[in-house]
């Protein structure tokens, strides 16, 4: 068995793994790229043969992609809401006592800045003696004398109204229910506004209709007209003149600039759809434009008080005109966001 082992010794030394001597420096040998196999034999047990470790090639290391810069595409700015512009004609409201005074505070004091000019003048106005407003105040009413006067004016000679609304385009007809409520009106004396449209109420669900007939007849015939005036004033231009006018649309773009004016079509149709009015908005407007004399709130609980008395077959026609609006609507919408899709699917395989 010794002599086994001492054989064992040798061979190792022999590759260089022990030192050559026993008792002599050790040193770190540099070990080949070999491994060992045991073949002993009967006469040497522990015999070993040296045996080529394959060598494996690191694998290269992959070059280094360059890097794509993608371009941010910032998000379209939403379009500002159409503005209506200001009358010219229309009277100018004088400024007011204080605004006056503030004026002259801020010529006198021009080392205040912004904010401090309005508190400091605030807090000096109030503490201003009666007689040192006075004329202040004497300038205000006498300039608001003369305002008021211009503004009745204007509101007489139809100006006010021909900004606010066309005054060529056709007015839509009263319906049968609404030209009843104008016989009543006429026959009983005034009462409260809401009180006086249950009344009216009462009295049409009442009513046969034989009795309704002559109301129906009187609607479909002035339906009919309004309909062949209607398609005239829309086919003539006029709105898009008062428009432009009044500054709800910009100039048409020429035809003859071809191009231009196919750009600007398809940019039209682009734009999102706008979403359609209700039943009760529809009427409320048919209501507001046969009831010019009412004015802003007084006007809406009319028309909210009028519309819940109104029977179910006259909001009816409205719900219906509503329902064909809202399909429309839809169906734009659709078409709208398939195109948008489409779009942002493009800009997307550009900036990959």
């Amino acid at each position: 068995m010794m002599v086994g082992f001492r054989s064992c010794i040798t061979a190792f030394r022999g590759l260089g793994i022990l030192a050559p001597k026993v008792g002599t420096c050790f040193h770190r040998p540099q070990i080949p790229q070999v491994s060992l196999r045991f073949v002993g034999t009967a006469q040497n047990p522990f015999a070993t043969q040296r045996v080529a470790i394959p060598q494996v090639s690191a694998p290269k290391p992959k070059k280094a992609t360059k890097s794509v810069a993608i371009p941010q595409v910032s998000a379209p700015k939403p379009k500002k809401a159409t503005k209506r512009s200001k009358d010219p004609d229309r009277p100018v409201r004088p400024p007011s006592a204080w605004l006056q005074y503030l004026e002259d505070f801020r010529k006198n004091n021009p080392s205040l800045k912004g904010a401090e000019v309005m508190k400091s003048g605030s807090a000096t106005w109030k503490t201003l003696p009666v007689e040192q407003k006075r004329p202040y105040e004497e300038r205000y009413e006498a300039a608001k004398k003369h305002y008021d006067a211009k503004h009745e004016e204007y509101v007489k000679t139809g100006k006010k109204d021909a900004w606010s609304r066309d005054p060529e385009k056709p007015k839509k007809p009263l319906t049968a229910y609404m030209l009843f409520g104008v016989d009543f009106r006429k026959k009983n004396p005034p009462s409260k506004v809401t009180e006086q449209a249950k009344q009216i109420s009462a009295a049409w669900k009442v009513l046969s209709e034989s009795e309704q007939a002559p109301y129906q007849e009187a609607f479909a015939s002035e339906k009919a007209r309004y309909e062949k005036v209607k398609k005239a004033y829309s086919e003539s231009g006029k709105e898009d003149v008062w428009k432009e006018k009044v500054g709800l649309r910009t100039a048409p773009v020429d035809k003859k600039l071809g191009a231009k004016s196919e750009k600007l079509k398809r940019n039209a149709k682009s734009e999102k759809p706008k979403r359609p009015a209700s039943a009760y908005v529809m009427f409320a407007k048919v209501f507001r434009e046969h009831n010019t004399t009412l004015k802003g709130t007084e006007a809406s609980k009319q028309a909210a008080a009028v519309w819940k008395d109104l029977s179910d077959t006259k909001q009816e026609s409205y719900k219906r005109d509503a329902d064909t609006a809202k399909k429309e609507y839809e169906k734009l919408m659709k078409r709208y966001n398939k195109k948008k899709s489409e779009e942002e699917r493009k800009k997307a395989i550009v900036t990959v």
